[in-house]
């Protein structure tokens, strides 16, 4: 590991959690996905419109959960892909960043939910995560979660963050959302990696 402390991360994202409600939230939220290590450092993101067995149409919650405990894998990259309402068609890969190496462990579907995408407009969109222990390079050392309206042509409204902001900020996923400033609109994840 780098003895560089600018490019080392202060937290380490080491795990996550997808639950989902209906689509109001007022069900009890069920778990979709849960990957990693569950820390007492519990962040939620933000949440997304999605399907589930469960409800049918449904809201989802996505969370991490960070370290500082350098024995365990961290989340070093990451993939989104696109497909149709359906996710019948082949997906699409709509951006990826970090390291992506077949050397780590791939997270699939980690957080998923309805989104847009060039290739299928409105869609059902997915991002793979990618793990590791010690990476030689830096990993996320903050992110965030804002909120537009549904076409994204409003001005962007900050619902959460984590860590540090001063680096290159990078998308991590992205959907349709629901927020107290703009109801039913779109919403954003984001990693910020070191310059």
């Amino acid at each position: 590991m780098s003895t560089d402390l600018a490019k080392r991360p202060l937290l380490r994202i080491v795990g996550g959690l997808m639950e989902a409600s209906n689509s109001k939230s007022t069900a009890p939220f069920v778990t979709i996905s849960s990957w990693g290590v569950q820390t007492p450092l519990h962040h939620h993101i933000g949440g997304v419109y999605c399907y589930t067995k469960a409800y049918g149409s449904s809201y989802g919650r996505l969370s991490i959960y960070l370290s500082q405990d350098e024995s365990l894998d961290m989340v070093v990259g990451g993939k989104m892909w696109a497909n149709n309402d359906s996710s019948s068609n082949t997906p699409v890969e709509e951006f990826s960043w970090g390291y992506t190496g077949s050397d780590a462990s791939v997270i699939k579907s980690a957080f998923s939910g309805y989104g847009w995408s060039s290739t299928y407009k409105h869609g059902y969109v997915s991002c793979d995560l990618y793990m590791l222990t010690n990476p030689s390079g830096a990993g996320p050392i903050g992110g965030r979660y804002y909120s537009t309206n549904n076409t994204s042509t409003a001005t962007k409204v900050t619902e959460t963050f984590w860590g540090l902001s001063d680096g290159n900020e990078v998308g991590l996923f992205n959907g349709y959302n629901y927020s107290a400033a703009y109801k039913e609109g779109y919403g954003y994840a984001t990693i910020v990696l070191p310059k």
